[in-house]
């Protein structure tokens, strides 16, 4: 069997760790992001409110389940500055205020 060259050995060390450490570090980027989506849509307030990510998911299934030629409405709305609200007022009150806002909706919808 034949020996290797230190030298050679030291760059194929290098190469390896160097390896070792890239996949470390996606791997902590794709747990970090893995972890960012659980906990926003953890974080749904009040029942029939559902994050940004939630919805997109939602509406994407539902035009592929219909069909791209089929007609449907649908409302979206963002509440602009809505953090400020929450550090405001905390998130309790801010919980109710959404609950307000969806059960007007519901009353006024069909």
């Amino acid at each position: 069997m034949r020996e290797i060259d230190p030298t050679t050995a030291v760059v194929i060390f290098l190469f390896i760790a160097l390896g070792t450490m890239v996949a470390a570090y996606f791997l902590f980027i794709n747990v970090r992001y893995t972890e960012r989506k659980w906990r926003e849509e953890r974080s749904i307030m009040v029942e029939g409110i559902i994050s940004r990510s939630a919805m997109n998911s939602l509406i994407s299934s539902y035009i592929s389940k219909i069909g791209k030629d089929a007609m449907f409405s649908l409302i979206y709305i963002d509440i602009d500055r809505f953090s400020e609200i929450v550090q405001a007022f905390g998130e309790k009150e801010s919980a109710k205020i959404i609950e307000k806002i969806t059960k007007r909706m519901r009353q006024a919808l069909p």
